[in-house]
């Protein structure tokens, strides 16, 4: 039997607009979170799927996946 697993989304979203004014967005947006995540899961013992095969703790990209709004 396998066990099930978890995939890390992001959704590359421009940051908000706040009082007319928006802050420039940092590399890899919001990807961080998520990749703390999916390091705190694997940590327990949870099969997490990854874009790469051995991801870097130091490396958020390595740790989720991009997922774009479609217009």
């Amino acid at each position: 039997m396998t066990q099930d697993a978890v995939a890390i989304l992001y959704q590359a979203l421009p940051p908000p607009v706040i009082d007319g004014l928006r802050k420039d967005a940092k590399p890899g947006g919001y990807s961080d979170g998520g990749a703390d995540i999916g390091f705190v899961l694997r940590g327990q013992g949870v099969r997490v799927l990854t874009p790469v095969v051995d991801p870097d703790p130091t490396r958020p990209m390595d740790w989720v996946f991009l997922t774009r709004r479609r217009a």
